[in-house]
């Protein structure tokens, strides 16, 4: 049997770029063009575009939080990632006939990334707010996530990727979100599992970080316990995969 290939034709790459020139933010829907799309993006940033989040009283957050992002940041990293915890939400009903209504939160985005796959998802612009300790973005406002700027019931969604490890007071995070959720809101939490040393990752960065972790989806759940009515997505560490760089993740329902 002859191998199957796929090539695009001169007439083909017009078509593609007509398309684009007609339909700009159809590109988003593609994740390799909004990985680079945002990298470009950051590429172009002159220091003073990033914003931080000034207080007087940091002993919720773990030391070097802010210096750890902006080089992450600065490093373009882990731009693919927002996916993982979007797609389950995508999956449901309600965000089937009712997204482009639903308000949603994105705390700690770090980078627009996220902020292009909740546009590629579906959800309007003027219906994505991200609350971060640093920005450069006009979707972004500067915030905490133990003191959040928002009313009672504002949200639909609200996605905590990989941010929740930061936190040195987890229950006072959680009280937060529940606060600012509407009922029945969804909530999706994400945090990486690695099971390299403290040390080692420390000499890494050039700088300690001392997280809050969690092994299980369980540990995540049990934060918002009374509170949650169903789960939509869990995943666990396999037992094969305890060796390598893994996610924990659930993705809920409120009360």
């Amino acid at each position: 049997m002859s191998e199957k290939n796929f090539e695009f034709s001169t007439e083909d790459i017009i078509l593609v770029q007509k398309y684009i020139e007609t339909y700009p933010n159809q590109t988003l829907h593609i994740p390799g063009l909004r990985a680079s799309l945002t990298a470009a993006r950051i590429d172009r940033l002159k220091p003073e575009d990033i914003k931080t989040f000034e207080r007087s009283d940091d002993k919720d957050l773990i030391k070097n939080t802010v210096e750890h992002n902006v080089q992450a940041l600065k490093q373009a990293r882990a731009l693919a990632r927002p996916d993982i915890l979007i797609r389950p939400i995508t999956s449901t009903n309600r965000f089937r006939v009712d997204c482009g209504n639903m308000n949603v939160l994105t705390i700690g985005p770090r980078t627009e990334a996220e902020i292009f796959s909740l546009l590629a998802a579906g959800f309007a612009p003027q219906n994505i707010t991200g609350l971060d300790l640093i920005s450069y973005s006009p979707f972004v406002e500067l915030g905490d996530m133990h003191a959040m700027p928002y009313g009672n019931d504002r949200f639909d969604v609200i996605i905590l990727g990989w941010v929740l490890g930061y936190s040195q007071n987890v229950p006072k995070a959680a009280a937060e979100i529940i606060r600012v959720a509407k009922p029945g809101a969804y909530i999706a939490i994400g945090h990486e599992n690695d099971q390299t040393s403290r040390e080692a990752l420390d000499e890494q960065r050039g700088f300690s970080l001392e997280g809050t972790d969690f092994s299980t989806s369980d540990e995540i759940l049990n934060l918002f316990d009374g509170h949650v009515d169903s789960v939509t997505f869990r995943e666990d560490v396999p037992p094969d995969m305890t060796d390598q760089v893994c996610h924990v993740m659930a993705v809920f329902r409120l009360k």
